[in-house]
């Protein structure tokens, strides 16, 4: 075969020339920001002023007012500013950082966005534990509004898995859950559930002050008898040590991890998490692995888990998808974006702040994802922001010898959010896949596109979302994405290893093999 040669031309080295040019502004704009907006340190020790106190709230919620594009949609402004007053009136004394998280969160997580939210300060909760603070000895699973032993650090036998909890410390559980609720982002009482079961630790503490010692009151699920008894708490290494020896540690680790079921010819990937746009190119990686090997073995079922996946970057979400998607798609019909002048001075270089905003919008959407702009509507315009509609060019699917030809099923749950929420809606819009399991934690039209900031005074971290995006079918119903196949996991058969979402795909897979021979 004759060997191809390649001529450029001036005008060639022209473009070239040119987009090099842009990219290294881009990146030297980049690194400028990436220093000037380091997160300053928070102070431990000080107590902030009124002063100081009611200019932080001040100016949270005119950031989130400035950069979120329906803040109230949710709850109405005046609920709102009604609370935001009594909070304001009732600060009598200078408080802690902390101290002041604790009485803002609330708040905060009163707008029911799960992608506007006040960080948790872990600088306070690691100073507690380095300082020898110890930590409640148990994990907690919620069903509705109960609380239930998911995994037991302690000694004690009749504490076991599944034993029902009456109350800590005298706390009732129901009261429990209700005080640890008020911190909890997000939109649905399912994904808050599942945020309190990550958080409970950090959320009981911070709320009650509980620290070495745990009177529980419980039934145990060893033997239906009603005890009260005394834990005490753990260390941190401890801790650690008790929690890797769980059977899923190092699976639930990794954001990904790829097995066959070679004797049923089944691939499972199981997605704990699209990480970061960093871990795009480890992605691409294991996709290429992972999918030469489903083609090597000739299977023809493939299981994708992304139940308690809390989301990631978009681009590991569509280089998936480019190994599934059979015809042309979009990551989102359209998106209603506020291009505040938070968002600009983050995410626009200073070289391109002059241009007009439709071409800057084509050129950031190049930058930031693999999806093209087809049209872009100014639905208002002030002075300090713009509220933009943005719709997708659908996108044809790459060329990809290891395209996946088979059966996809989707496994979803409530702790499916942002991201995971968007792929479940994509999947399941074009028919690309199966999905089973529960609605997923997050409306199919999430807010997100985070913009993060730090307070002024007390440099506490806060989010907020900049754009709601729309799933590709467009069907606004205020729901998550509801699977094909509603299938509820039981607890107490996942602590026997009973996965029930699991096995039933595995079962519908089979019965729909046992269909396909009897068709032929």
């Amino acid at each position: 075969m004759a060997e191809r040669l390649t001529v450029i031309t001036m005008k060639d080295k022209s473009k070239i020339y040119i987009l090099l040019f842009f990219l290294i502004l881009f990146f030297l704009s980049g690194c400028a920001s990436l220093i000037s907006r380091r997160p300053p340190e928070i102070e431990f020790s000080k107590k902030y002023s009124l002063k100081l106190l009611k200019e932080d709230c001040d100016f949270l919620f005119q950031t989130y007012e400035q950069v979120h594009p329906n803040l109230y949609v949710y709850t109405s402004e005046n609920v709102i500013d009604s609370i935001i007053y009594r909070f304001q009136n009732e600060l009598n004394n200078p408080i802690s950082s902390f101290k002041f998280w604790k009485l803002l969160s609330p708040i905060v997580s009163k707008l029911g966005d799960g992608h506007t939210y006040l960080s948790f300060p872990y600088q306070f909760r690691k100073m507690y534990l380095d300082d020898g603070g110890k930590i409640i000895p148990f994990d907690v699973r919620i069903k509705g509004n109960r609380l239930f032993v998911k995994d037991n650090y302690s000694s004690d036998s009749t504490f076991a898995k599944n034993s029902k909890i009456v109350s800590i410390n005298t706390i009732p559980a129901k009261e429990i859950l209700k005080d640890l609720r008020k911190y909890s982002p997000g939109e649905r009482l399912e994904f808050k559930n599942f945020y309190i079961q990550m958080m409970f630790k950090l959320l009981i503490w911070a709320h009650y002050g509980f620290e070495d010692h745990f009177k529980v009151e419980y039934i145990s699920s060893i033997n239906g008898q009603h005890y009260n008894k005394i834990f005490l708490g753990i260390t941190l290494q401890k801790y650690d040590s008790l929690f890797q020896k769980n059977r899923n540690f190092e699976k639930k680790s990794q954001y990904w991890t790829f097995q066959t079921l070679n004797d049923e010819k089944i691939a499972i990937i199981d997605l704990n998490s699209f990480g970061t746009s960093d871990d795009l190119d480890r992605f691409n990686k294991f996709l290429k692995s992972t999918f030469t090997q489903i083609q090597h073995e000739g299977i023809q079922n493939l299981i994708i888990d992304v139940r308690g996946n809390g989301g990631g970057d978009n681009t590991i979400g569509e280089a998936l998808i480019d190994y599934l998607a059979t015809e042309p798609w979009v990551l989102f019909s359209k998106a209603d974006f506020r291009l505040s002048k938070q968002i600009k001075a983050e995410y626009i270089p200073w070289f391109l702040r002059w241009m007009p905003i439709k071409p800057v919008i084509h050129i950031i959407s190049f930058l930031y994802t693999s999806m093209s702009i087809e049209t872009v509507e100014i639905v208002s315009d002030s002075s300090d922001s713009q509220l933009l509609t943005i719709y997708s060019k659908p996108k044809e699917p790459v060329k990809n010898p290891l395209r996946f030809q088979g059966n996809t099923f989707i496994l979803i749950d409530n702790g499916s959010y942002s991201m995971s929420v968007m792929f479940a809606a994509i999947m399941k819009d074009y028919n690309f896949a199966t999905l089973i399991g529960e609605e997923t934690g997050q409306p199919a039209n999430p807010y997100g596109f985070n913009y993060f900031f730090s307070l002024p005074n007390t440099h506490l971290r806060a989010s907020v979302s900049a754009a709601r995006s729309y799933r590709p079918s467009g069907r606004v119903n205020g729901r998550g994405v509801i699977p094909d196949f509603e299938v509820k996991q039981n607890p107490e058969d996942l602590e026997k290893g009973i996965d029930n979402v699991m096995e039933f795909t595995k079962q519908l897979i089979r019965e729909n093999t046992e269909n396909a021979k009897t068709a032929r």
